[in-house]
This record gives C-alpha cells, structure tokens and sequence, in this order.
C-alpha cells in the first residue's frame, strides 16, 4: 500500500473528493483541506500536540488511532485466553481483553478474525464523508497498547493484509508497516495466527528534568 507522509497526505486526502456530487461542497472541501494540512506542517503538528502518543525510535512500531470503543478497566487475563464474544445476528461485537507478557515479553490471546465495517453515517461526520462522494470504511484491524516500564506507552493497530479498504480507510488510519497477514497454525487443528513483535521506544527525559 501506499505510505502517507506530510508530503503527499493532502494530494491523497483530495483525491477522496472525486466522487463529490456537489460542485460547491467539493470546492469548500478542498479549500479547507488545503488550510488545515498547510496550518499542521507550518506548526510542525505531532500527535503528541493532539494528546495522543508517539513512538519514534528509530525501529519502534509505527502508531495508529487509538478508536472511539477504547474502554479502560477491562478484566486481565491468563496468556492464552479468549476475548472473542458471541455475535448476534448482524449486530457488531466489540471484544478486548488485557494481557501481561511473561518474562520475555512473549504474549498469546485468542479472538474473532476482524473484518471491515463502516463509521457512523448518521452524525455529521458520516454525512460530510458520504457527501464528499468516499465511502465510509475501516479495513479489518485489531488494535493494541503496548506499555512496559522505562518506554513509551504504543498506540497502534494491526491491519489484515488483503482487506478490499486497506489503501482506502475512511480516517486515514492503515499503515503499510502495520500490515499483518494470517498465517497456517503449526498446532493442527488449531485457527490460523498473526504473529507480531511490538518494538518500544525508551521513555524520553522529560524537558524540564534535569539529567544527574
């Protein structure tokens, strides 16, 4: 898939605009597309100045968006076990579960393969994206928080390789490194697996400390 930088994000986030049914609607689109993108690179915005995290070692994993159905609180489980909940008819289920990794940072957990869905289309943000002519998709993904004591908190997601809206994810959020790919379990019988390591960046010196 096609990596996004500052460079060419605002070039890709037009090209959305092509289906754009309104004449009018697509010129406001883009010409406050191209104000927002040009006020976040002349400030040099980091997802830091949004609140959210970053984790930029030189090959720490990449982060991703953090979801609107994070919950805190939810109950530690043994390595191994199940988050997955049963579906009801066409109803999505939200699954997550907490986990600690054993002494070498090795975790294991069980769940429902993902698959796409859409973003609300009901509010105003789900009306300004069906009104620019995109469609309202997320690929399929699972996402994490990576936290160890002495690094930074991670953010991040896993994408599904071969998902049809992986180069089209309506908020921007896929990234080419983040892609994961199912794979044959060595266990027979047992459901297929992703395999990931989850690299940290070291915590950083906050600017106000003063090195002993």
């Amino acid at each position: 898939m096609k990596k996004l930088t500052p460079e060419n994000l605002t070039e890709e986030v037009l090209g959305r605009l092509s289906g754009c049914f309104s004449p009018r609607k697509k010129e406001v689109l883009t010409s406050l597309i191209q104000h927002m993108h040009a006020f976040a690179r002349e400030v040099q915005l980091t997802t830091v100045d949004l609140m959210a995290h970053e984790n930029d070692a030189a090959n720490s994993a990449e982060a991703s968006l953090l979801g609107p159905f994070y919950r805190k609180g939810s109950q530690e489980k043994e390595l191994g076990a199940s988050i997955a909940a049963a579906s009801t008819g066409d109803e999505y289920v939200l699954v997550r579960g907490r986990f600690r990794a054993d002494a070498k940072g090795y975790f294991e957990f069980r769940t429902a393969r993902p698959c796409y869905y859409p973003i609300p289309t009901d509010g105003p943000v789900g009306k300004l994206v069906l009104g620019s002519g995109s469609h309202p998709y997320r690929p399929a993904h699972v996402h994490f928080i990576v936290t160890a004591p002495g690094f930074e908190r991670l953010v991040t997601a896993l994408y599904i390789e071969g998902d049809q809206y992986l180069d089209t994810d309506v908020v921007f959020g896929s990234r080419g490194s983040l892609v994961a790919q199912y794979k044959k379990n060595e266990r027979p019988g047992e459901p297929d697996v992703l395999e990931w390591d989850f690299v940290l960046a070291a915590a950083k010196v906050p600017r106000y400390a003063v090195p002993a």
